[in-house]
């Protein structure tokens, strides 16, 4: 369920439809880091709740929002800048491993980490949504 979070947060980035069923899930795996992750972010509350009504938007401190929620969910480590691989393909219909490891290594150098987990999400989002 927990990582439900990251493909709705990708998914409404590249404006795909996602059923309220999916967007309450979200909220409620959300609701215990979103004012810490807003505020660790530079957002707003409201911002930061707007993204779960499909307002998303690719600025740097909705990237740190996302980076922020994966880090509390355990999806990255940005000690070592690693992502939680098995994770991701044991609980996101359609990952595979090589879609993961594909879209992280693409964007293994970026710098920033808020980049970087935003980068990958939306790669690999991309991939799996790509011919439904």
């Amino acid at each position: 369920m927990k990582v439900l979070l990251l493909f709705v947060i990708v998914t409404l980035a590249l404006g795909k439809e996602i059923g309220d069923d999916i967007i309450k899930s979200w909220e409620d795996v959300a609701k215990p880091h979103l004012s810490d992750c807003a505020k660790e972010s530079g957002l707003s509350e409201s911002e930061a709740e707007n993204i779960m009504k499909n307002k998303i938007m690719s600025t740097h401190a909705h990237k740190c929002y996302t980076k922020c929620l994966d880090v509390r969910l355990g999806l990255f480590d940005p000690e070592t800048r690693n992502f939680n691989i098995d994770g991701l393909v044991k609980k996101i219909k359609g990952m595979t491993r090589e879609i993961a490891e594909e879209c992280f290594t693409k964007y293994k150098d970026e710098k920033d980490d808020c980049e970087l987990v935003f980068a990958s999400g939306m790669c690999f989002i991309e991939k799996i949504t790509k011919d439904r």
